[in-house]
């Protein structure tokens, strides 16, 4: 029997088709008579309900069947109380509304709403069904009969404000979104303004809802695309661009009490798969992880389990369990994901396509570069129209040097999305300079800067190429130009850090950090200028100052991972141990699946020179679960330096014993003559003392 799965997105963005229709119409529900002598003056009449709908649950699990004939017993057993009877039919539909029964699910709402017509939950309810089922006048009218019934109930603000915008009715869904903000100044509030906003031309007020909503909401990552088009209506190209290629398919979250418990309705497979979707969307990950691991317990075959499971590892920081995620869930497929031998259905190529524009995500983060162009190319073949990978694929084609294929890409992506044509310009005229056809190149970047004139960045970076190709001159006057041009203090500080970074690819370190603190004098908020500016400092050893810098960062962006590991280094090799310990805790508490910031963590309190920071039990405990899943050398080898520090030498001795057997059988004499020092340590009962400050931090400078 062929299991039938929910998919992993959340319900509630899921536009599908009832597996099974409710009847038409109804009659009286026939109830028995009143008693004799019983004559009221004005008779109620009683609620007209429709019949329960026959469905064909022969594909469905023996758990969900059993769920559905309960919860239809359920409504057989409610008695004669409206209230009673109208929550049983609520609880029913929502059953069916979890298996994606939705007419039936209709049928039950529909049933509610007659038996109790002043509950605002059935018609909020009706109002989400038809919302899902792409009826959106008759959603935003059922929304609009709820909100007068509880006019304070946030998510039918915010879905009346969405359905609105949908119809482009864009005075009434502000209006819902402004009413939104007045009860809770949520993500999803500010996304919907700058989704007005940005309908109505106003791109500026467009960016700040978009960037407010980040801030509230940073994995919202589908804001990135809705910021790089308000930014490429600007004429901001540089960052149009930036945005662009950090956008994702996480929508902002809705906190929905009626519709989240949802997750919990379901049994069996379905159950976990709902419920690592729902703490997806809240933002859970490590939940949200657990619940996909058990749903592959129930079947490890899911394609939606593993996926879920890849998305969710990501979010964590574990880079290696989510490409491992992706690739078993490339095999549940039935064929290898790498091509498209076998995938004749759309649905089927659409899941590979997606699958392989996910490993080529995580392949970069990892600093794969190869294997993320493989994967890119890979899911161009089989969905060729993705201009997200199209551009990713032709940066990665560039870095590599295959300057003429990556311009083909972007001949294509220029066809396909003729709105991106200015970045695509840019792009495409850096590979002409790179190949020396400067005619091509020049053509290139004249017509990115005709379409985008203000973009002070692209100047400066035709002002470069130009010098490049030998045309000084032409350099020196558009240079000339910028200079007087840059006037606003957030157009001087991105011109500093873009000079910063070509004087960092020179090699003038000294240049580059008066660059980057000219930025931070123009805009003192200039993330990357400080962070920059951090990272020179450190180079220079001067690791305090690069530490504050850092904590700015933070302070600024607490999810900035990247800042994390800088700062988490600096404070190491400052010998700053104690606040490095609760550096990476909290860390661990915003990754905690990240591997660099554990073993990291381990390393510190296993072999610190500090006693006050020592901790070898607690580095055991953090071991053991690493290498609970991640047996690699690495981790086995802080998991023996956790065992010494705790005076656990027996267990030390049997985890370095086997690493020098693995060195020892590939022959790395000087990686076989260190294991064996570490295994002489342990065997005279002394624990592994770091030689220096930088012995701490090798796990998260070796995963950058």
């Amino acid at each position: 029997m062929r299991r039938r799965s929910l998919p992993v997105l959340p319900l509630f963005l899921v536009l599908c088709l009832a597996a099974c229709g409710g009847p038409d119409g109804g009659g009286p529900d026939g109830g028995s008579s009143a008693p004799p002598g019983a004559t009221p003056p004005e008779a109620t009449p009683k609620a007209q309900t429709a019949p329960l709908p026959e469905l064909d649950l022969s594909a469905a699990d023996p758990a969900v069947r059993e769920q559905i004939d309960r919860s239809r017993r359920a409504v057989e057993d409610a008695g004669d109380d409206p209230a009673a009877q109208a929550r049983a039919y609520s609880d029913l539909g929502l059953v069916y509304l979890t298996y994606e029964f939705l007419g039936a699910a209709g049928t039950c709402f529909e049933n509610a709403r007659s038996l109790e017509p002043t509950n605002f939950r059935w018609h909020y309810l009706l109002g989400y069904l038809e919302m899902i089922q792409g009826r959106l006048p008759e959603a935003a009218d059922l929304y609009g009969r709820a909100l007068e019934l509880e006019a304070d109930f946030l998510p039918a603000v915010l879905r009346l404000g969405r359905t609105r915008l949908q119809l482009s009715d864009l005075d009434a869904a502000e209006a819902r979104f402004r009413a939104a903000l007045e009860l809770d100044p949520v993500a999803a509030g500010h996304a919907g303004l700058g989704r007005v906003a940005a309908a109505r031309g106003d791109d500026s007020a467009a960016v700040e809802h978009f960037r407010t909503a980040l801030d509230l909401e940073p994995e919202a990552d589908a804001l990135h695309y809705a910021l790089a088009q308000s930014y490429r209506n600007l004429g901001q190209m540089d960052r149009a661009r930036h945005h662009l290629e950090r956008s994702g398919d996480v929508a902002t979250r809705i906190a929905d009490p009626l519709i989240n418990p949802l997750a919990s309705l379901a049994e069996g497979l379905q159950f976990y798969l709902v419920q690592g979707a729902e703490a997806m969307d809240d933002g859970r990950y490590d939940g949200a992880a657990a619940s996909y691991r058990a749903a592959l317990e129930q079947d490890p075959a899911s394609f939606e389990a593993h996926r879920g499971l890849a998305v969710s590892l990501e979010r964590l920081g574990d880079l290696e369990g989510a490409a491992e995620a992706l690739d078993r869930a490339a095999s549940s497929l039935g064929e290898g994901a790498e091509g498209a031998a076998g995938a004749d259905d759309a649905t089927i190529r659409g899941q590979r396509a997606a699958l392989l524009r996910s490993r080529g995500l995580v392949a970069a983060l990892r600093g794969r570069d190869g294997r993320a162009l493989e994967s890119y190319l890979a899911s161009l073949e089989l969905v060729p129209e993705q201009p997200d990978v199209l551009l990713r694929a032709a940066g990665g084609l560039a870095k590599l040097g295959r300057f003429e294929d990556a311009i083909s890409l972007y001949d294509r992506l220029e066809s396909l999305e003729p709105a991106w044509a200015p970045a695509v310009w840019e792009r495409r005229g850096t590979a002409w300079v790179n190949l020396g056809r400067a005619d091509e190149a020049v053509a290139d970047f004249d017509r990115a800067v005709d379409a985008a004139p203000e973009d002070a960045l692209l100047r400066s970076r035709y002002a470069a190429a130009l010098e490049h190709l030998g045309r000084r001159a032409d350099a020196q006057r558009r240079a000339a130009a910028d200079l007087s041009a840059g006037s606003d203090p957030q157009t001087r500080a991105a011109l500093a850090v873009e000079r910063a970074r070509g004087q960092l690819r020179s090699g003038a370190l000294e240049d580059a950090m008066a660059s980057y603190r000219e930025a931070l004098g123009a805009q003192p908020d200039h993330l990357p200028a400080r962070r920059g500016l951090a990272q020179l400092l450190a180079h220079h050893g001067r690791f305090g100052e690069a530490v504050e810098h850092l904590e700015q960062v933070l302070e600024a962006s607490p999810r900035h991972e990247g800042a994390r590991r800088d700062h988490a280094v600096a404070l190491v090799l400052a010998e700053r141990y104690g606040e490095a310990r609760l550096a990476l805790q909290e860390a661990l508490r915003l990754f905690p699946r990240h591997l660099g910031f554990a073993l990291t963590q381990v390393e510190l309190l296993s072999t610190t020179p500090d006693d006050s920071v020592r901790d070898g039990d607690l580095a055991v405990r953090i071991a053991e679960r690493i290498t609970a899943e991640n047996d690699g050398a690495v981790a086995r080898q802080s998991l023996a330096f956790a065992y010494a520090a705790a005076g656990r030498f027996d267990d030390a001795k049997r985890v370095q014993r086997r690493l020098l057997e693995e060195a020892e059988a590939g022959g790395n004499e000087a990686l076989i003559a260190e294991l064996r020092s570490r295994l002489e340590r342990f065997e005279a009962g002394q624990p592994q003392i770091a030689a220096t400050p930088a012995d701490i931090v090798f796990p998260l400078v070796a995963g950058r």
